[in-house]
């Protein structure tokens, strides 16, 4: 990315991810800045799928509302276009299956990468609540923990660690809602 006088737009994301040379890559577009995301090993696509799957099978038991594996596109603002790696969007909120989300997902859940800067993924879960996301779940596969981000009223953050022999159990989105930690990790033995 070249320095510019003014941030980029979900158009010009648009048009970078329609060159040839970038079918394969993953961007996003963080407050105008645009970031390329890292391709995931088969341990981040196994937890991600995981996460699916248990999330799925709740939610629409339930008929709650939409969950989405990675590659769900979600346009926050003109200058912001995340694409978490799970999420979930209520009924109420769900605009249908067309090719982007016009809004925040309700939770969105971030497989933690080497690569991410937990400063930048700070930022990115501040934007998520400023645009009206309820919660954020941060997925570290080597830590083996999930920490849990809800916005407060006066604007902090409220964070909970959950460690590989915890539950989730207080999801604020989805009540009722119970997920194993440890259910979500590879085995020791997978995992090498």
């Amino acid at each position: 990315m070249t320095a510019r006088d003014k941030p980029f737009t979900v158009a010009d994301l648009d048009a970078l991810q329609a060159l040839p040379e970038n079918r394969d890559k993953r961007f996003e577009l963080i407050e105008g800045i645009i970031f390329e995301m890292p391709t995931g090993t088969l341990k981040h696509a196994y937890i991600i799928g995981q996460i699916f799957g248990y999330l799925w099978q709740f939610v629409n038991q339930r008929r709650l509302g939409m969950v989405f594996p990675d590659g769900a596109t979600y346009v926050l603002s003109d200058e912001d276009e995340f694409v978490p790696d799970v999420s979930f969007i209520s009924t109420a909120r769900f605009q249908g299956l067309g090719q982007k989300q016009y809004g925040p997902p309700d939770l969105a859940v971030e497989v933690i990468s080497p690569s991410n800067h937990p400063l930048d993924m700070l930022f990115k879960i501040e934007r998520y609540f400023h645009f009206g996301t309820q919660e954020v779940w941060l997925v570290y596969a080597d830590e083996r923990v999930v920490y849990v981000y809800r916005p407060e009223p006066d604007g902090s953050l409220n964070l909970r660690k959950i460690p590989t022999d915890g539950t989730l159990t207080d999801s604020i989105v989805l009540p009722g809602f119970s997920l194993a930690i440890q259910s979500i990790f590879p085995t020791e033995q997978d995992a090498n």
